[in-house]
């Protein structure tokens, strides 16, 4: 009775090992299984889902602007009399800021996925020509408004308005929602499965 019993135990041991050894193998064999613990791939798999964005902006800042500008026809940095202009504008814009994806840096070691992120910069900074508004403008002869005179200011303006946007922490605000962004689209890939994500 014993050695039946000692056999059947053993058996079974050798039934569950052999189950467990089959499963493993078929596991292995599976692309799926392989795509998730192979870092080579999935690190591939992760830059190329992230490369199809390319380049997006993670934050809009918003502003209304008024401002003025004026000036006078000078002879050896002496104004002259009678040729001042000046004009006031109102207009719109916005300051987009965010990352280029190519910059994010991926490096996958055994279960843990690296996340390098770059720092955000200004992407784009557009005045809404429907929104530009003439307060006030002077009518010389002598030195008239030219399209240059416009040009000039929305140029000045711009770098004014940066800067604003800058101290209002539009880069933090943009690092903010790109790290969340970021953070998201990695989560929601099967192939991260198992692994530990770092953000840096």
């Amino acid at each position: 009775m014993r050695k039946r019993r000692t056999s059947g135990v053993i058996a079974c041991v050798i039934l569950i090992l052999v189950a467990f050894a089959g499963g493993f193998i078929l596991g292995r064999n599976n692309p799926g299984f392989l795509r998730r613990t192979d870092p080579k791939l999935v690190q591939e798999e992760i830059e190329e889902s992230l490369s199809a964005i390319g380049e997006f902006a993670t934050y809009q800042y918003r502003y209304t602007n008024t401002a003025s500008q004026e000036n006078n026809l000078k002879i050896e940095g002496w104004d002259i009399p009678l040729t001042k202009k000046y004009f006031v504008i109102r207009y719109d814009g916005i300051i987009k800021a965010g990352i280029k994806v190519s910059d994010i840096k991926i490096v996958v070691n055994d279960r843990t996925i690296i996340v390098d992120l770059p720092y955000s910069t200004i992407l784009s900074h557009e005045i809404d020509e429907h929104s530009l508004e003439v307060l006030d403008e002077t009518r010389n002869i002598f030195n008239p408004i030219q399209i240059e005179d416009y040009n000039t200011f929305q140029i000045a303006q711009k770098s004014l308005c940066e800067r604003t946007a800058l101290k209002k922490g539009l880069l933090t605000l943009a690092d903010d929602n790109a790290r969340a962004v970021v953070r998201a689209l990695i989560e929601r890939l099967d192939i991260t499965d198992g692994y530990k994500v770092q953000y840096e």
